[in-house]
């Protein structure tokens, strides 16, 4: 995810410090303003959420009672543990105006890597 940052797309995980695959610093194009940054933003992690959702939905329909109850316990776990990796990783944010996209981001990103993670696991 880039951000405008002093006039220039940045990479949002970059800014926060966070460890990052292989992917440029920058981007070119004229940056959104911080509002459209952060509609963007929500946007994208409500899309996931829903992605996520749907997917628990089909797997509790699809497994017996006991493995869907479990799955279900585990998923209110990872919620907690979402929430305070979420809040652990914006101690390093330290830019004004970036603590909403930021949540937003590692929301996402934590969320996807739920998603792919019950694919792996329930097939």
């Amino acid at each position: 995810t880039y951000v405008g940052h002093e006039g220039r797309w940045h990479n949002l995980a970059m800014l926060m410090n966070l460890e990052v695959s292989d992917v440029p610093r920058f981007i070119d194009g004229p940056p959104l303003s911080p509002q459209e940054e952060l509609e963007l933003a929500r946007r994208s992690l409500e899309e996931t959420e829903t992605e996520l959702q749907n997917t628990l939905e089909h797997l509790v329909e699809n497994l017996d009672k006991k493995t869907a109850k479990l799955l279900l316990a585990s998923q209110e776990a990872w919620i907690g543990y979402r929430d305070a990796m979420v809040a652990y990783e914006l101690r390093r944010t330290d830019h004004e105006g970036e603590v909403e996209r930021a949540r937003c981001f590692l929301r996402q990103r934590l969320t996807r890597s739920r998603i792919d993670e019950l694919h792996r696991h329930y097939g």
